[in-house]
């Protein structure tokens, strides 16, 4: 038989602070597999609607070169912050993006579901397993405008909404490093009493 033990996250560091959000911040971070075209596109989207948004990447500097990633009236790039800025970043934010190509485990889902944030994220395996219903999904058929559509449906949403206690219990419930800790020591446990 097969167990399936998820990956976890620090749920007592990534946590709802009482930095105000900015209702006009989109964020997006992390290096591998991330579709960095779509996101481009996107924040370009976005800035020919008028909207008001403003796109966050953080990622290594060589994804801008090798993507060509530009810089726009509505596009932010940062680039090796500490976990503290990146915690403020969470709590800023209006709303988590995470356009994938693939993924596993993603700490920025996780993270985000632990600061309680409306998510918008490709719809892959990993991210059904990690999300389930408590995070918005793009369509893998997804276009520019219909990841423009979703993500704009959701910044709406969230601004009346902020921070979702019902994400951030979820995280809390299901993916903590304590609760991650003790499903290892439980399987351990077994399988040295089969010795």
């Amino acid at each position: 038989s097969v167990r399936v033990i998820p990956h976890g996250v620090d749920t007592n560091y990534f946590t709802p602070g009482n930095d105000t959000s900015d209702s006009s911040l989109i964020l997006t971070l992390g290096n591998w597999r991330r579709d960095f075209k779509l996101w481009q596109a996107v924040a370009n989207s976005f800035l020919q609607r008028g909207r008001s948004e403003t796109f966050c990447l953080v990622t290594n500097p060589e994804n801008r070169k090798q993507f060509g990633l530009k810089k726009t009236a509505n596009t932010i790039f940062m680039n090796g912050i500490s976990d503290l800025e990146l915690r403020k970043l969470y709590n800023r934010s209006r709303v988590l993006f995470l356009p994938l190509l693939d993924a596993v485990a993603n700490n920025a889902l996780l993270e985000g579901l632990s600061m309680g944030k409306q998510i918008l994220v490709s719809d892959l395996p990993a991210s059904r397993f990690y999300g389930a219903d408590h995070v918005s999904y793009l369509d893998k058929d997804t276009t520019t405008e219909t990841a423009c559509d979703s993500l704009c449906q959701l910044v709406d949403q969230a601004l009346s909404k902020g921070s979702n206690i019902g994400i951030r219990r979820y995280a809390e419930t299901n993916f903590s490093w304590p609760q991650i800790a003790k499903a290892y020591q439980d399987e351990y446990s077994i399988l040295l009493s089969k010795g």
